[in-house]
């Protein structure tokens, strides 16, 4: 968990709202424009976890993100909470199955 700590901190802003929702999961809310720059963020979390544990082959690490931007402030939180949750488990579906 500490490394998993150490990257999200390294590729993301102290100004943007992190919180473990659940085992893997994790909720981030930043504000950005740049949705590119976001992906290639949550990208550079997920090498650099495995790159941190390539010695250890017998330990599976992996994340994946949903991001998307939110485009209505006045939807409630738990409209793009589920979206985002979605979009994050299709990913994780991407990874073993593509």
């Amino acid at each position: 968990m500490i490394c998993v700590a150490d990257a999200l901190r390294q590729y993301f802003r102290s100004s943007d709202v992190l919180a473990r929702i659940g085992g893997d999961e994790f909720l981030l809310l930043a504000e950005s424009k740049e949705l590119a720059a976001l992906n290639a963020n949550c990208h550079n979390v997920d090498q650099a976890l495995q790159q941190h544990f390539s010695a250890h082959p017998q330990i599976h690490t992996g994340v994946s993100f949903g991001v998307l931007p939110i485009h209505d402030i006045y939807l409630p939180l738990e409209h793009w909470i589920h979206l985002a949750d979605e979009k994050m488990y299709r990913h994780k579906s991407s990874r073993f199955t593509g």
